[in-house]
């Protein structure tokens, strides 16, 4: 490789990073926002919100509305992030460095279907049980 082609090249991961480092951003200011919210509602009721509760819809709703996707994208975006940033702390980590895209972070949420709870890191947090998607 010359060095015009590694200079392209070098810029053309950079700008890749720059993307996925945004997209890491939005999910993690989303999942703050939705664990927020399950507690607050929590405190207030007094119960554990059920995925079909006025509050866990609204919240997934606004979010749909703000980046103008669908209620079922962001309802699937919470539970892929929830799901890698508990069982997958490493991957999460990596995803925050920008060094995966938000694609990926979909792929892996879906390969951890089936771990049983002992294959959990326990550097995973803690979260309240409760998901978007019904």
């Amino acid at each position: 490789m010359d060095a015009r082609e590694a200079l392209f090249t070098s810029a053309l991961e950079q700008a890749d990073r720059v993307v996925n480092t945004a997209e890491a951003m939005r999910l993690q200011v989303m999942l703050a926002g939705f664990d927020a919210m399950l507690l607050e509602e929590q405190a207030e009721t007094g119960r554990a919100l059920r995925p079909d509760d006025a509050a866990v819809r609204a919240f997934c709703l606004h979010q749909a509305n703000v980046l103008r996707v669908s209620r079922h994208a962001i309802e699937h975006r919470i539970d892929d992030g929830r799901t890698v940033r508990e069982k997958l702390p490493t991957t999460w980590a990596v995803f925050l460095d920008g060094l995966a895209s938000e694609e990926a972070i979909r792929a892996a949420a879906r390969q951890t279907i089936g771990l049983k709870a002992g294959e959990r890191s326990p550097s995973s947090m803690p979260r309240p049980r409760i998901s978007c998607r019904r």
